[in-house]
């Protein structure tokens, strides 16, 4: 880093990039120490958020479609049954941070639906 003015190094900025990729619960653009780089780190992040949210509904697609020739059923029904299984990830996940509220696992990570069987309660 360059004390005067604040610029990061390029391996400085990308392993907070990595950290964030790894874990995306905080500002990236507000990252201290960071402020210079502001506008790169905006951008960047939006970038991610735009492929996440691509990815997410690609495998959302998917899923309906695995739905729909595993249980042959109409798309409304397979579409709800993929958010019925979101539903049930999401109390999982509220559950297990209930029950360990020291160790808080993170719903930053977006949901990933399995392809083969109905989520079981």
């Amino acid at each position: 880093m360059t004390e005067a003015s604040g610029i990061r190094d390029r391996w400085e900025i990308e392993e907070l990039k990595a950290a964030w990729r790894a874990d995306p619960s905080f500002d990236l653009c507000a990252a201290e120490g960071f402020e210079a780089h502001g506008d790169e780190l905006a951008r960047w992040e939006d970038e991610c958020n735009a492929r996440w949210e691509r990815e997410l509904k690609w495998q959302r697609k998917a899923a309906v479609r695995a739905r729909m020739t595993k249980f042959p059923c109409s798309r409304e029904l397979a579409e709800y049954l993929v958010e019925l299984e979101e539903t049930i990830a999401s109390l999982r996940l509220a559950v297990r941070n209930l029950e360990h509220p020291g160790r808080p696992v993170s719903a930053s990570r977006p949901w990933r639906p399995s392809l083969g069987l109905v989520a079981r309660v």
